[in-house]
């Protein structure tokens, strides 16, 4: 017994030395990374465009300088409210030029090496997917920095002149690098599942817009909830108020109060920062190397936990500070639908099959619980459906060690509504894919499907109606599947119960009419017998 205890002990060491061996092999030695540090510097045109990107800047803040410099005698607190201005106009043109710049870094890092055939070469080496995309990160991210190193001569008179401190300076650089972190894993996920370098650009940009119009609506309710101005030094604040590029300057030297303890927003968003940029790589890993099995079973069940952790987080911090809003079920509810809604990007990658893909997208059923973390067509709907419960567990005990309310039916009817709503795009992936047309366009019928059910008709109905939707006056708006979303009062759970109702029938319809087109094309009419699965 003793002898196995040992044998266990020196297996689990010998294991996180490897591993300990394979990080730091990955983001110290990368040969990945130094290849590209070199391309990046190779010849005079690197130099050039840092000169001319130095040159702008100075020149920028320049502009911004004498826009907020007032002439003639002002007080005191008028300079220093023209400073700290200033330097808020500093940082967001930084956050602009990194979100224009750092999607082009990375967009084409992977799908140039695809079309010069170069793939193959590298993973005949003892090269993994992360190890070749940790490089790909490293070396954006190194750009990064020389871009923020490069903005110092702007950002350091905003020190000297009093605007902002050395601190402040700093932690907004490093705010700065953890979104260009994001955005870089981003694009290189993109640059995965793309097959030219125009299209990743292209789907780089609109993925970054996808992330930074929420991120920064949400940062923006953060601040506007504090009544921060520019500049909230140690100030108590959301560190979901961080989330954005463009609200930095207005973050920095803040915190969170965690269990009594004030925790700086910089390390709260950093971590989440790491989370994220973990989970994006592993879907890039698993469009890379679509051969490992392993990569697809981490990212999924790093998926369930992120999700479980997320929503209980959320639950703790943000749904009890929000009762006054309206009936707490009902908020929690709808945050949990509005979840759905983002998860439904998630569809068209989960759900659909086709034979001209590899082994694991071929059909073999519509719904098997242990195939929930194989990535394979029968376990799409039991991991789906597993993530909306995860996230719905996790809201529910996070809001009760938050606040010690529980949430009531109300919420478990949004609950259903959400389930609803993702598994009726998981029946039409079902069914535009047993067509056998290919993968990429069942997938391109099921987005097809989003846009016509959940973003047309929005400008749509606003045309035809004055009323909102959020209105509690009958409209056309109830037409709207998404019309539930956003609620805070009681009288949107009838709707929201009603469109589960609706929701699940036309998934059944959907999921039957599957089925059909699957047998008819098994059975085939070719002598030689059913075509098999």
């Amino acid at each position: 017994m003793i002898a196995t205890r040992e044998a266990a002990r020196q297996g689990f060491f010998d294991r996180f030395a490897s591993w300990l061996g394979e990080t730091k092999l990955a983001y110290l030695g990368n040969a990945a990374a130094l290849r590209d540090f070199r391309v990046q510097l190779r010849g005079n045109r690197s130099m050039l465009l840092f000169g001319l990107y130095l040159a702008v800047m100075i020149g920028a803040g320049l502009v911004i300088y004498a826009q907020t410099a007032n002439a003639g005698q002002i007080s005191a607190l008028v300079a220093q409210n023209n400073l700290l201005t200033f330097y808020a106009v500093v940082i967001g043109m930084l956050g602009a030029v990194l979100t224009i710049v750092t999607p082009a870094l990375s967009a084409t890092a992977v799908v140039m090496e695809r079309q010069r055939h170069s793939l193959d070469l590298v993973f005949s080496a003892p090269v993994t997917a992360r190890y070749y995309l940790v490089g790909k990160m490293i070396s954006a991210f190194r750009y990064t920095w020389m871009l923020l190193i490069l903005s110092l001569p702007v950002t350091a008179s905003c020190v000297v002149l009093g605007g902002a401190s050395w601190s402040d300076v700093l932690e907004s650089f490093g705010l700065l690098s953890m979104h260009a972190l994001i955005i870089t894993a981003i694009s290189l996920l993109v640059s995965t599942m793309v097959s030219k370098p125009v299209s990743a650009i292209i789907w780089s940009y609109a993925a970054t817009a996808a992330y930074l119009i929420p991120a920064t609506a949400l940062s923006a309710g953060a601040m506007n909830a504090t009544n921060g101005p520019f500049h909230m030094e140690g100030i108590q604040a959301p560190f979901w108020g961080g989330l954005s590029p463009y609200t930095v300057s207005a973050m920095a030297g803040t915190y969170s109060s965690i269990g009594g303890l004030d925790v700086p927003n910089w390390i709260l968003v950093g971590g989440l920062t790491l989370l994220i940029c973990r989970l994006l790589l592993l879907g890039a890993g698993v469009a890379l190397a679509s051969w490992d099995p392993k990569l697809i079973v981490k990212l999924r069940s790093t998926s369930l936990v992120y999700a479980a952790v997320l929503a209980a987080w959320v639950g703790y911090a943000a749904v009890p500070s929000a009762s006054s809003v309206g009936d707490l079920s009902v908020f929690g509810g709808s945050l949990l639908a509005g979840s759905s809604v983002a998860l439904l990007l998630a569809v068209p990658n989960v759900c659909c099959f086709g034979k001209d893909a590899e082994r694991r997208l071929r059909p073999n059923g519509w719904f098997s619980s242990r195939r929930m973390l194989d990535g394979t067509p029968a376990g799409a709907l039991p991991f789906l459906l597993a993530l909306v419960s995860v996230g719905a567990l996790g809201l529910f005990l996070g809001t009760f060690l938050g606040s010690g309310l529980t949430l009531g039916m109300p919420f478990l009817v949004y609950v259903c509504y959400g389930a609803a709503l993702v598994s009726l795009f998981w029946a039409v992936a079902r069914y535009t894919s047993s067509y056998m047309l290919g993968v990429r366009t069942a997938r391109v019928g099921v987005i097809v499907s989003m846009i016509v059910l959940l973003v047309l008709p929005t400008p749509i109905l606003s045309a035809l109606t004055p009323a909102g939707i959020d209105s509690e006056a009958l409209t056309v708006w109830d037409l709207f599947v998404l019309r539930p979303i956003g609620a805070t009062n009681t009288h949107r759970v009838g709707e929201a119960l009603a469109y589960a109702v609706l929701l699940l029938a036309a998934t059944g319809i959907f999921a039957a009419w599957a089925e059909k087109n699957l047998k008819e094309k098994n059975s085939g009419d070719r002598p030689d017998g059913p075509i098999v699965a």
